[in-house]
């Protein structure tokens, strides 16, 4: 297993695990041999790069009978009660916070058009139960809400905290945090 990514720090974070091996390299000039993969992963990364540039590196890379899969998450969804409170936090509290590209996220890669011959794939989720403070940790992780904050001084996650711990209720309580999955499969035309 080969894994790449732009940046040489981010690398630097990943375990080590046997047969793995990293590569600190731009996504449309990958120092690899034509033909020389089987399978190309892009997860939650795609919008960043997806061009006719990539594409062709894609081509290039893959064997005959190759396979290509890109997958992002939008937005989770908890219950009706929090929901709302996220949706709007997200659309409109950090509405012109968000980078180019998050659009192609928010539509599920639907629309970015790949030189591909579409591999249908089933509906996927990712879950995790998660108590008050995990989903405030995992605001705050939203590059959107550290743009939010650098423009206005404060913190837009605790702005929301009261909103969500009334939703919520018992703060220590684990809920369920679906994200839905969206994908992009297919082998080059």
């Amino acid at each position: 297993v080969l894994a790449c990514d732009a940046s040489a720090a981010q690398l630097a974070q990943t375990p080590p695990a046997a047969g793995l091996h990293l590569l600190a390299a731009d996504a449309r000039r990958q120092p690899l041999a034509d033909a020389s993969v089987d399978l190309i992963v892009v997860a939650q990364a795609l919008h960043w790069f997806a061009d006719a540039a990539f594409f062709a590196e894609v081509a290039r890379l893959l064997r005959p009978g190759g396979l290509f899969c890109a997958w992002c998450y939008s937005l989770m969804s908890i219950d009706a009660r929090l929901d709302p409170l996220i949706e709007h936090f997200y659309a409109s509290t950090l509405a012109g916070c968000w980078p180019t590209g998050r659009g192609s996220v928010d539509a599920g890669y639907r629309d970015i058009q790949a030189p591909l011959q579409p591999l249908p794939v089933p509906p996927f989720a990712l879950s995790a139960h998660w108590d008050l403070a995990q989903l405030l940790g995992y605001l705050r992780t939203w590059s959107a809400v550290q743009r939010w904050e650098q423009r206005h001084g404060r913190d837009p996650v605790a702005e929301l905290t009261p909103a969500l711990r009334a939703a919520w209720g018992d703060e220590g309580e684990r809920r369920t945090v679906n994200w839905p999955l969206h994908f992009l499969a297919g082998t080059p035309t």
